[in-house]
C-alpha cells in the first residue's frame, strides 16, 4: 500500500525519507526512488540485485537520500487535497441540491396522488349516489308495475265475471 501511495504522489515517508530508518522492516522502499533509472542507481549504490522491493539498512554504504523523493507524503497530500477543495466541497452540495430537489418533487407526487385519491374517492360516491338514486327509483317502478298488474288482474277478473254474469243473464 505504501509503495503505491508513495509512486503516485512522488513521495516518501510521512515526514520524509528518514521516517524508514525507524520503521521495523528496517529498509527503504524502491518506491522513495525519484524515477525509474533512479531505482537500478538506488539498487547499485547498495551493491543489491534489481528484483527486490526494499533496501535493506545493513547494506546502505553511501549516501542515497539525493537519489529518494525529498518531500514527504503528508505535504503532498495536503496539497492534493488543498487543490481539489472545491471538488470535495462542490460534490456534497451537489449531492444535497439533488436530495432536496428530489424531496421536493415527492412531495409533489405526494400531494398529486392524495389530490386523485381524493378526486376517484368523491367520484365513487358519487356515482354510488347516483346507482342508490336509481335503483331506488327502479324498485319504485317495479312496486307501481307490481300494482298495476294487480289491478289489471282484479280488473280481468271483473270483466271475466262480467262477461259471465251476461251470459247467464242472455241465456234462455
Amino acid at each position: 500500500m505504501w509503495n503505491r501511495i508513495q509512486e503516485s504522489l512522488s513521495c516518501c515517508g510521512v515526514l520524509g525519507p528518514r521516517d524508514w530508518l525507524f520503521s521495523p522492516l528496517q529498509a527503504i522502499p524502491i518506491s522513495c526512488c525519484k524515477n525509474p533509472t533512479s531505482k537500478a542507481e538506488c539498487l547499485d549504490l547498495v551493491g543489491l540485485d534489481n528484483n527486490l522491493s526494499n533496501i535493506p539498512f545493513h547494506h546502505v554504504k553511501q549516501n542515497i537520500f539525493p537519489f529518494l523523493w525529498e518531500r514527504n507524503c503528508l505535504d503532498t497530500f495536503q496539497d492534493l487535497t488543498a487543490r481539489r477543495k472545491l471538488t470535495w466541497t462542490m460534490f456534497p452540495l451537489c449531492l444535497l441540491l439533488l436530495e432536496s430537489f428530489l424531496m421536493a418533487y415527492s412531495a409533489q407526487l405526494v400531494g398529486f396522488i392524495r389530490h386523485y385519491t381524493d378526486y376517484i374517492s368523491k367520484r365513487q360516491q358519487t356515482d354510488l349516489q347516483h346507482h342508490s338514486t336509481m335503483l331506488l327509483r327502479l324498485k319504485r317502478e317495479q312496486v307501481e308495475l307490481h300494482m298495476i298488474e294487480s289491478k289489471m288482474d282484479s280488473l280481468d277478473a271483473n270483466l271475466e265475471e262480467t262477461r259471465e254474469l251476461r251470459r247467464f243473464s242472455d241465456a234462455p
